[in-house]
């Protein structure tokens, strides 16, 4: 066997060599916590009780997702150790990486995709006697509105067969929105919702779980901000918010929206609103006052558009497309490198990259999982492992592609076009 098969073979064997719930991982939470609650105070407003929950028991837990912080919210009002199913990204990050796995454990998962490694990770961290963490809607929310939560998130509870904790975490998104550079200090709040025993979950079907679920993780940041109306205050607050909200609400232009300080405007028209310390948009003839609205109204012009063939169904004439793009191969928890570097085209059927040497081309039917990462990153796997980024070269939205593949695949099916992959 050659070295480089065998280095394949050590690290497809390591999930049977993972170690849970051990000593220095017990260590590591009880010695961060109170860190990480001032931390977090300082620099979020976070303020929250922690709830009344046995100590020895093991447990799942599942929680609305905004932002990175989100964990350490969790790890300052849970009882115990907890694994938490994150993107292998972290694990990316050199030495905090290094620290990060090796006190923390995390089960990483490729770009939001629950694989067979992940699951037989989650299988032996409960034989450990370890608990388990998931983040059901796949990564942070685009917007501040709970995304889609797969039915088989219940399936797998129920598999592991362990008592529920479910938890809202709030104000986070605001905090630190999905576009922003920085972090806005305001007010932000974590709270158990619901508890459901090993016995009560065992009873349900997997729909009636689901349900729960859904409806206990179900988070508005913007109706909730009506309300509440709390300050963020920050520094240059509307900066990247093109990394979202890639169309015009007023010429319909894709792709023309700037932003810097606390404003964003659209190049063609010169639409312009001014990002408040609420949170909400404003200026004159403001036409969505919030991310949340702005986005729902994009992607029914997404589904407009191939319904009445606005967008080019045939394949002949790109739909969306972004310059100078790079393409990086990647592997769990590290990256291969950049392939090579060209123009990217969303097209009805598929997506190109269109280098001086080479064209790449993706047909929809081929790629298995794909989610926008950041709003920055594109990402895509092929095949049985073979796994992409597109990445910018400048500020640009990568959620419009995310958006239009699945409503494009749903389309194709014959379905209704009510699911954009969040």
């Amino acid at each position: 066997m050659s070295s480089e098969k065998k280095a394949k073979s050590s690290k497809s064997g390591k999930a049977g060599k993972r170690r849970f719930n051990k000593a220095r991982h017990r260590a590591a939470i009880a010695f961060l916590r109170p860190i990480a609650r001032v931390f977090l105070r300082l620099a979020l407003g976070f303020r929250a009780k922690r709830p009344k929950l046995p100590k020895n028991e093991q447990y799942v837990v599942l929680s609305n997702h905004n932002t990175d912080y989100d964990v350490v919210m969790l790890y300052c009002l849970l009882p115990a150790m907890c694994h938490f199913i994150a993107s292998d990204h972290i694990l990316k990050w050199k030495f905090v990486g290094k620290l990060i796995e090796y006190f923390l454990e995390p089960i990483p998962i490729v770009r939001a995709q629950m694989d067979l490694k992940a699951i037989r990770d989650c299988m032996e961290c409960k034989k450990q006697g370890g608990s388990i963490g998931i983040f059901p809607e796949g990564g942070c929310s685009y917007t501040g509105r709970t995304g889609y939560i797969s039915p088989a998130t219940a399936k797998f509870v129920k598999q592991l067969g362990l008592p529920l904790y479910l938890f809202n975490v709030e104000g986070a998104f605001l905090s630190v929105p999905s576009f922003a550079h920085g972090i806005r200090k305001g007010k932000t709040t974590a709270h158990l919702r619901k508890v459901l025993s090993a016995e009560e979950i065992k009873a349900m079907s997997v729909e009636q779980l689901h349900g729960v679920i859904t409806q206990e993780l179900a988070v508005d940041t913007y109706s909730r901000q009506r309300k509440v109306m709390d300050k963020f205050r920050g520094k240059k607050l509307a900066e990247g918010l093109e990394t979202v909200l890639y169309q015009c609400p007023k010429c319909g232009a894709v792709g023309e929206i700037r932003s810097e300080d606390d404003k964003a405007w659209c190049e063609r028209c010169g639409y312009t609103v001014r990002y408040n310390e609420y949170g909400f948009f404003e200026g004159e003839d403001v036409i969505f006052d919030n991310l949340t609205d702005w986005d729902t109204w994009q992607r029914a012009e997404i589904v407009r558009c191939i319904s009445d063939g606005s967008f080019d169904m045939s394949g002949q004439t790109p739909i969306y497309t972004d310059k100078n793009e790079l393409l990086v191969r990647s592997e769990k928890a590290q990256d291969v490198g950049v392939v090579d570097t060209g123009d990217f085209y969303l097209y009805s059927d598929r997506f190109e990259l269109v280098c001086k040497e080479k064209t790449y081309v993706w047909k929809h039917s081929d790629i298995n999982k794909l989610r926008a990462t950041v709003g920055v990153y594109l990402s895509f796997s092929v095949g049985e492992g073979d796994y992409y980024e597109i990445r910018p070269t400048t500020s640009r939205s990568s959620y419009k592609y995310m958006l239009c593949y699945f409503a494009l695949k749903q389309y194709a099916k014959g379905l209704p076009m009510d699911f954009f992959g969040v």
